[in-house]
């Protein structure tokens, strides 16, 4: 993978659990993933609104979120979310690390 333009982005270690929660209510039937409520965030979805949003994990605000401005927010947001849940623990991690390959970008 060290030569290619493959990059992971993990939810959990293989030793921790992956875990969900619920969009808006309790007596709300849908639920999703914390990482993938956070990715959404960090790209620009809101999954409780189902509509565009900022892209939270731009942090420089240049219209481009980065691998690295992309693990750095997941780290924090899904750790976030966790601890409203309940104080659960689930660690994030990317390769290859400090990468600065384009994810998502914004033209309009």
């Amino acid at each position: 993978l060290g030569d290619s333009r493959v990059c992971v982005i993990a939810s959990a270690m293989s030793n921790e659990d992956s875990y969900r929660i619920r969009l808006s209510s309790e007596s709300d039937p849908e639920m999703s993933t914390v990482f993938a409520r956070a990715l959404c965030d960090g790209g620009g979805w809101s999954l409780s609104a189902g509509a565009r949003s900022a892209m939270s994990a731009d942090t420089d605000y240049d219209g481009i979120v980065t691998l690295d401005e992309m693990t750095a927010y997941l780290q924090k947001r899904v750790k976030w979310y966790l601890r409203i849940a309940g104080d659960y623990e689930q660690t994030v991690c990317a390769y290859p690390q400090h990468d600065a390959r384009l994810l998502f970008a914004r033209t309009d």
